[in-house]
């Protein structure tokens, strides 16, 4: 969600000192901003935490009403990123119930590797297997120490994804819950994941999680 923040100063950034009114205009995909053409009024349409939206809607009333430099703003929001510890994984009970819905319509299971032993894995599997199970999903887990070969136990970073075939409708929905929730693959890859030369999931729907990405 800090993201979101960021993307919400540089679009109130944007759009400072513009008098011309246009008319209305749409677009597509998530977080896509339209002129609705009246006082250059902008609708945001964004898969954000109510209680989140709320408090980014609170910054940015602030920052109107003191009449901050946005570009002060954006230039504090930068340094206070590249000082941040990357963001924990997980997902709230507004998240949990986009991820069912996204899933929901298709039947299929999901297979969770932890490939570190960072600590916000455990209750990110748990909160991705309760919207599986709500999307009439199957949902295993394999902790990290679970799994060992002879190249030791699984190591990685970021988040990765296996499907057979990505252009199937279990694999897209998957795909899509992971974004909606802000949970992007990193890499999207065909086939299974291996790990010291043994396949797991032999090709089934596959979510690698290792150390955060920076």
């Amino acid at each position: 969600m800090r993201y979101g923040a960021i993307f919400l100063f540089a679009l109130c950034a944007c759009g400072w000192g513009q008098t011309t009114t246009t008319g209305r205009a749409g677009t597509n995909g998530s977080c896509s901003p339209a002129n609705t053409g009246n006082n250059n009024v902008f609708v945001i349409s964004c898969p954000v935490d109510p209680a989140q939206g709320k408090k980014i809607l609170e910054i940015l009333n602030r920052i109107l009403e003191d009449r901050i430099d946005p570009k002060v703003v954006m230039a504090k929001l930068d340094d206070i990123r590249k000082a941040l510890p990357p963001p924990r994984r997980e997902l709230s009970d507004y998240q949990v119930k986009e991820f069912a819905y996204e899933l929901a319509g298709v039947k299929s299971a999901v297979t969770l590797i932890a490939a570190a032993s960072s600590d916000d894995i455990a209750p990110l599997f748990q909160r991705i297997c309760q919207a599986a199970q709500d999307a009439q999903w199957g949902c295993m887990q394999w902790q990290y120490g679970d799994i060992k070969t002879g190249a030791g136990m699984p190591s990685g970073k970021g988040i990765s994804c296996y499907a057979s075939n990505w252009k199937l409708g279990d694999a897209a929905r998957l795909k899509a819950a992971m974004a909606a929730v802000n949970l992007d693959c990193e890499t999207n890859i065909t086939g299974s994941y291996t790990w010291g030369g043994a396949t797991m999931n032999g090709g089934g729907l596959t979510i690698v999680v290792g150390t955060p990405s920076p």
